[in-house]
């Protein structure tokens, strides 16, 4: 196992060394934005619904000026090869990029687009010369098997809790019955706190769980996979199983030079889903580059139009409404918006630009990316000396909260501040050598 864990490693290195150029990085970026221009012509717009071909001349040489600039941002992230670094590069793939294509093909307003690149403009120049947090920080010595027991039992406790009061010991096994199941825990009356802590648990267990196959405490990991399946039988939500899935995977595949080879597996993914698409599939196309690409820009530009013509909520309904601050709003905006553009069943969940619209209106193109950059910041000063692929996948996950969410959603609900409270008491090596 071990030769083919380092033979692994080998290959992995060699093909990261391959792809780590500045040039030839800058060259895949605009290949990557050229090969999305094509997916949202040919494979979502006029397929999919709500998407619409509008072509605007203007809007593709802005959207092609803005991406060449942004290659020179995008091949610096390689260079500092920390966890904000890698979620600013996601960022860019399946949120910046999809802007420019929807804003140039998909009938997104010019406005808005200009708006888009100067906020873009400033969260990367911050996240190039935003001052990192130098902390240094101990090898730790105390996560013993003591410690890991103490911290399974202390997340089990509340799961077992609710799952025997409320599910009387039902396992989920049947994926038929998820939404039956989600429809009845939203009628359970867990306390509030309960509640918090049962949205938190997820994350801690998977966080334990891949630091348990870190330190080969196999016992202990097959428990926590236990607990799992427990805490998905609750409330049936796939991300809970999701991400240990995530997780693991990251620390399996990923090596600490990988960063590299990130832009270049995006294109792999992109011809396979045009090939995919015309073969008559089309999964690719829809859960990855529409999903995840097309829809967080079109639902942006929602927000965009919204909030420049009514009265912006200040986050009351986030974290300025825990301080007795009440919303304008008697719907959640994610419903005002879906009522005002889509029907009156869509929840328009979304993060970064709607965070800009909805909450501080044209401040908030300064604001929103100085706050984001303090999280960011946040998670390299405690992420500081531990092995990159025990938090490639919480890397992963908090690219799409942020994208997909309110800040302080991310932060609070999904725990964000606790997952980096928790990474305080990883593992590491001196961060001198990271």
């Amino acid at each position: 196992m071990d030769k083919i864990r380092q033979s692994y490693s080998n290959i992995a290195d060699t093909l990261s060394s391959k792809f780590d150029n500045g040039m030839l990085t800058c060259l895949l970026f605009l290949v990557y934005k050229a090969m999305l221009d094509v997916i949202y012509l040919k494979c979502v717009g006029g397929v999919h619904t709500f998407f619409s071909i509008s072509v605007s001349p203007f809007n593709i040489i802005t959207g092609w000026m803005a991406a060449f600039v942004m290659s020179f941002f995008f091949a610096e992230y390689y260079r500092q090869n920390t966890p904000s670094a890698i979620i600013m590069i996601i960022f860019n793939l399946f949120y910046f990029l999809p802007m420019t294509t929807f804003c140039s093909y998909g009938g997104g307003a010019t406005s808005f687009l200009f708006w888009g690149i100067l906020y873009w403009i400033i969260i990367s120049v911050l996240q190039l010369r935003f001052p990192a947090v130098s902390v240094e920080m101990p090898k730790y010595s105390f996560v013993s098997d003591k410690v890991l027991i103490a911290a399974t039992a202390i997340v089990s406790l509340p799961v077992i809790y609710v799952w025997a009061r409320y599910t009387k010991f039902r396992i989920l096994v049947n994926p038929g019955e998820i939404y039956t199941v989600r429809a009845e825990a939203a009628a359970y009356a867990i306390p509030t706190v309960l509640q918090y802590a049962l949205n938190m648990i997820p994350i801690l267990i998977a966080m334990l769980i891949v630091l348990t196959l870190y330190m080969r405490k196999y016992i202990l990991f097959f428990v926590l996979l236990a607990l799992t399946v427990i805490d998905f039988s609750i409330a049936g939500h796939k991300s809970v199983i999701l991400f240990p899935v995530i997780l693991i995977g990251g620390y399996i595949f990923y090596r600490k030079n990988m960063i590299s080879v990130i832009l270049p597996a995006g294109i792999i993914g992109e011809v396979l889903a045009i090939a995919e698409h015309f073969a008559g599939k089309g999964l690719l196309v829809t859960l990855v580059f529409r999903r995840m690409g097309f829809v967080l820009a079109q639902l942006s530009e929602y927000y965009y139009r919204f909030f420049t013509n009514h009265d912006i909520d200040m986050f009351r309904q986030g974290i300025i409404g825990k301080l007795g601050f009440d919303s304008i709003y008697s719907q959640s905006i994610a419903h005002v918006i879906g009522n005002n553009f889509e029907t009156q069943v869509v929840n328009c969940n979304n993060g970064l630009m709607a965070d800009v619209w909805s909450g501080l209106g044209y401040i908030g193109i300064i604001v929103m990316p100085v706050i984001l950059l303090f999280c960011f910041r946040l998670l390299d000063s405690v992420a500081r000396g531990v092995d990159l692929r025990l938090i490639i996948g919480l890397v992963v996950y908090y690219a799409a909260c942020f994208a997909n969410s309110q800040w302080s959603t991310v932060l609070i609900t999904h725990g964000f501040v606790l997952m980096c409270l928790v990474l305080l008491f990883f593992p590491r090596t001196s961060g001198k050598e990271e």
